[in-house]
């Protein structure tokens, strides 16, 4: 089985929650962060209008899978499109990133479930390494 040219991961439509400014009014490039997460679809509660969390064997799943992306230097590239016009071939690209995955915590550095909380670095990462030891959750 080949996927041929077609994208082995994908979203038909993406709506932005606001907009996405390249640029401060002073002139300075804005930086943005992405960031994923794999995980299993669970079903909707209706009662704590949120989806039902993962069991922990759907959690080994996604962490293992994640440990593969990182065993054998796999990356995620991400495009974003404006769908303008009829053929998607033309569509023009509006974002575009690398994912790369992230080195696995030890047990004992994690965080507390609440107390996690993300700090902007001071400087973008230079290398690959420093890329993959940031605190970006997989």
């Amino acid at each position: 089985m080949s996927y041929g040219t077609l994208p082995h991961l994908s979203r038909s439509e993406v709506k932005l929650r606001q907009p996405v400014d390249m640029q401060t009014p002073a002139g300075v490039p804005v930086i943005y962060r992405g960031s994923a997460y794999l995980q299993f679809k669970t079903a909707w509660d209706d009662n704590s209008h949120r989806y039902e969390p993962m069991t922990d064997e759907q959690k080994k799943v996604c962490d293992d899978m994640a440990k593969q992306l990182l065993d054998h230097g796999i990356q995620i590239s991400v495009s974003l499109q404006a769908k303008i016009g009829e053929e998607p071939r033309s569509w023009p690209k509006v974002l575009t990133m690398t994912l790369l995955p992230n080195k696995p915590r030890d047990s004992d550095q994690q965080a507390p479930m609440g107390q996690q909380q993300a700090s902007a670095p001071s400087a973008p990462p230079q290398t690959s390494k420093e890329i993959l030891d940031d605190d970006i959750g997989f």
